[in-house]
């Protein structure tokens, strides 16, 4: 497999996850997976800055490094200077591969080269960095396999995997960091309850990120009490400009020691410099950690601080527990009145982690809905949080969000510097989600939504609301976002007098905001007034459907929606066929999704997140792929590109374009040809209907019942038989057998006619894509991207207007029968049934 996108990479690496792993868990299996694919970023790191420091060639630099014994303490030093580690020549991963190769590689080897990698650093600086990575890879473990020799196969197997892959050159592009944080993604959604301990859901990740750095003026330390993989420092570094990014300072702490490791390994692979990270294995609640280094004695703080910690943990396990050891003299609780219940560590959790914010910092925690109306110990905490205008935002996010538990969880948003009389904005985000599996997945605009509600604190009905301090003292300090956020729901009104008199109410007809707006004309005309306030329609719903459409607001409406597509599709199309190498595609996407957002909205018609999300439904279909080639290797390179394609086997199955579908070629540059084949396919399918007629007509002709077996036609009997037919009979059996045999010759002779096409056509197809010119690369990249693009866009507003069409019909349907109409119709019954009554008595 050709490797050339990022998506490449993360397929690749996690089929070969899939097929290694076998039987073993998910969440054990990932240890050695990542701690492999760890080492053999060490190996290339230590050769890429060899190569530096002797002024040699790459490719030189393996050959030169086992040979330079007689300065090996000059480069030692030099490494460990550099990079605050190296990795010794006989323990290089190119000299694991070797071994492999020479069928001489054994499982002591990863052991020995472990130790040699410790011991090694033990001089350097930044040693509390590496210093036990890989503590968690139990080479001799049995989930391994099962002896020796199974365990040396299947490590030799995850070592090859890695082989080609120069990790030192990927991390330069951040490929390599973001291929470890999607495997342990995969891992997280495969390790099920137990990927609670490493993985926060990226797109729970992304809310607070976005909301972190856009209330926050300056993050120039960010710290996560339990931090996991790390994933949530990393993505808020994400959200930062170059300038920010650089300049950050990482810290955590995680409790399980291979997460731990997870977490050094992660924060290293996308490039975070051992100096900027100081991440502690330790216990957070039992330990209050960091302290200044300035000042010993005093706690640090933190420009952000995020956190995901282990929902409702019972502190209090074990002798000696953190609960029991824990005091209101602690500086981190002696504020609350109270310490968190010992069965419930939520807020434990919380108030270490603002005990460490900074005063001008922002913190964000995930948190189980129950910390919001929980009483006893919990409503205290949250009262005096509540009192000392700490809470800045809570945010209601659906539920099933995480593999490990299906309940509802919340994002809350903490200050330090809100001042007097600023309301918390409660936002329900609940319903805005997508089913992915049996996850719930946030989308793009669930996401864009809500950080947007962030940004202008606004008052949106159904989904935020700023409460007042007084407001919440009334509600005897409870948070449930229901008692402050209510729900919408298009409640199915019925009106008792449009039901006894008939009549649409006219209050139904106002509320129909999207044709009022487009259709106002056309929707009055459609009714007359029956009696003050009561409408009745006087046109059939069909025509009265038609017309809206036809209404000239309806219709000016989509010509100014088309042109603000096409304008829209014209700027975006130049700019992605002309991509800077240092242009971040993450930041593009972003910018053409909200430039829809604002572009292709129509005030109260078509929802400004709804045309957000057809764009980022674009990047996720093709543009993120099809980009990152373009930047890599041009447009036309990346245009003309053919690759061979195989199936889940390895066989190959043909050839296509690496972006440019063949498809797409031959209906663009082959209109003639794919014609010919098409009327081709369309005699073969009628053909086929021909023969299977026929074989159904020999189904129920008892007759023919000797020609089936088992449902099945037999043509070796049909053949033979018909040589002993007189053929000039007219018997019937006779005339079936040669329809059917001339039948089965039209469907097999069409059958080959259209593969020879269409082979035909495939093969002119694949040679044109050498040929292909600039203005034909654009041609095809553009039918690609925005072929469907004016339909997906143009569709939102046709959905609005269809929508309050249904409900218009659904309306005049209700309030067509009066009640006397009713009752007329039961009289009409009764006398019916009685009439029938009086004929069976007669009879």
């Amino acid at each position: 497999m050709t490797i050339q996108t990022n998506q490449d990479l993360y397929a690749r690496l996690w089929d070969g996850a899939e097929q290694l792993r076998g039987s073993m868990d998910a969440s054990k299996y990932k240890d050695y997976m990542l701690g492999i694919m760890f080492y053999k970023f060490l190996s290339d790191k230590t050769l890429a800055s060899f190569s530096e420091y002797a002024e040699i060639p790459s490719e030189e630099a393996y050959e030169q490094y086992l040979a330079a014994d007689d300065m090996r303490v000059q480069v030692n030093a030099a490494l460990i200077s550099t990079l605050g580690y190296y990795v010794q020549p006989e323990d290089l991963y190119q000299t694991w591969i070797k071994k492999i190769e020479n069928n001489t590689f054994e499982v002591q080897n990863i052991k020995d080269a472990i130790n040699n990698f410790n011991r090694n650093i033990q001089g350097s600086s930044n040693r509390h960095d590496f210093d036990g990575l890989f503590s968690s890879m139990n080479v001799d473990s049995p989930d391994l396999g099962g002896d020796l020799n199974a365990r040396n196969k299947n490590l030799r197997a995850l070592i090859k995997l890695f082989a080609d892959l120069d990790m030192a050159e990927l991390q330069k592009t951040d490929v390599l960091g973001d291929a470890y944080e999607y495997l342990v993604g995969q891992f997280g959604m495969e390790s099920g309850k137990k990927a609670g301990e490493f993985y926060t859901p990226r797109q729970v990740s992304e809310v607070m990120a976005q909301v972190i750095t856009s209330t926050t003026d300056s993050i120039q330390t960010i710290y996560d009490p339990t931090v996991g993989s790390g994933s949530l420092l990393l993505t808020v570094a994400k959200h930062l400009d170059t300038e920010n990014r650089t300049l950050l300072r990482y810290y955590g702490q995680e409790y399980n020691t291979a997460t731990f490791n997870l977490t050094r390994m992660n924060l290293l692979l996308h490039g975070v410099q051992p100096d900027h990270m100081t991440i502690n294995n330790g216990d957070t609640l039992r330990e209050d950690w960091p302290e200044d280094e300035r000042n010993p004695q005093q706690s640090k703080q933190f420009d952000a601080v995020v956190m995901n910690p282990p929902y409702s943990h019972n502190w209090s396990k074990g002798d000696d527990s953190a609960y029991e050891q824990a005091t209101l003299t602690d500086p981190r609780y002696q504020d609350y009145g109270t310490l968190a219940p010992k069965t419930k560590a939520d807020f434990a959790f919380l108030l270490h982690g603002l005990y460490h914010l900074d005063n001008q910092g922002t913190m964000a925690i995930v948190l189980p809905h129950g910390v919001l109306f929980r009483g006893g110990d919990e409503a205290m905490i949250r009262q005096n949080l509540l009192k000392r205008n700490q809470i800045d935002i809570i945010i209601g996010m659906p539920s099933t969000l995480f593999t490990n538990t299906s309940i509802p969880v919340i994002v809350m948003v903490l200050k330090k510097n809100r001042s007097n009389g600023d309301k918390v904005l409660i936002i329900d985000a609940s319903d805005g989600f997508v089913k992915d599996g049996k996850q719930n997945k946030l989308r793009e605009r669930d996401i864009a939504k809500i950080v947007d509600t962030v940004k202008t604190r606004d008052e949106i009905p159904g989904f935020s609301h700023l409460a007042s301090l007084d407001e919440i003292r009334e509600n005897d300090w409870n948070l449930n976002i229901p008692r402050y956020v209510e729900s919408i729901t298009q409640e199915d009104v019925q009106d008792v007098d449009g039901h006894l008199k008939g009549g649409v109410p006219a209050y139904a007809l106002e509320n129909l905001h999207v044709i009022n707006k487009l259709a106002k004309a056309e929707l009055d005309a459609s009714f007359d007034v029956i009696r003050p306030g009561y409408l009745q329609a006087n046109i059939d719903k069909e025509v009265l459907r038609k017309s809206i459409y036809q209404a000239h607001g309806v219709i000016a409406s989509k010509n100014a929606y088309q042109t603000s597509i096409s304008a829209f599709v014209e700027k975006w199309f130049a700019r992605l066929i002309k991509l800077a190498p240092e242009l971040s595609l993450e930041a593009l996407k972003f910018e053409m999704s909200r430039d829809a957002q604002q572009a292709l909205k129509i005030d109260d018609v078509v929802d400004q997140y709804s045309a957000y999300q057809v764009v980022a439904n674009l990047w996720t279909a093709f543009l993120t792929q099809d980009t990152e080639l373009i930047q890599k290797f041009g447009l036309i390179q990346t245009g003309q590109e053919v690759v061979t394609e195989t199936n889940n086997k390895g066989k190959v199955i043909g050839r296509n374009g690496r972006v440019i579908p063949k498809t797409l070629v031959q209906k663009v540059l082959f209109v003639a040809e794919l014609q010919e084949v098409t009327v081709l396919q369309q005699a073969a399918e009628e053909a086929e209907e021909a023969y299977n007629t026929l074989v159904e007509e020999g189904q129920s002709n008892a007759d023919l019942e000797a020609y089936y077996e088992d449902g099945k036609v037999q043509k070796n009997s049909i053949k033979s038989d018909l040589k002993d037919y007189d053929k000039t009979s007219d018997d019937a059996i006779l005339t079936w057998l040669k329809a059917f045999t001339t039948a089965d010759k039209l469907k097999s002779d069409s059958s080959r006619a259209v593969k020879k096409a269409e082979d035909a056509l495939d093969e002119l197809t694949i040679a044109r894509y050498a040929s292909l010119t600039e203005d034909e690369v654009k041609t095809l990249l553009r039918e690609k991207w925005f072929g469907a693009f004016d339909a997906d866009m143009l569709k939102l507003l046709d959905n609005a207007i269809d929508s309050e069409l249904d409900q218009l019909s659904t309306l005049v349907d209700r309030y067509s029968d009066t009640l006397s109409d009713i009752q007329a119709q039961k009289k009409a019954l009764e006398a019916e049934l009685q009439s029938m009554m009086a004929e069976l008595v007669e009879g």
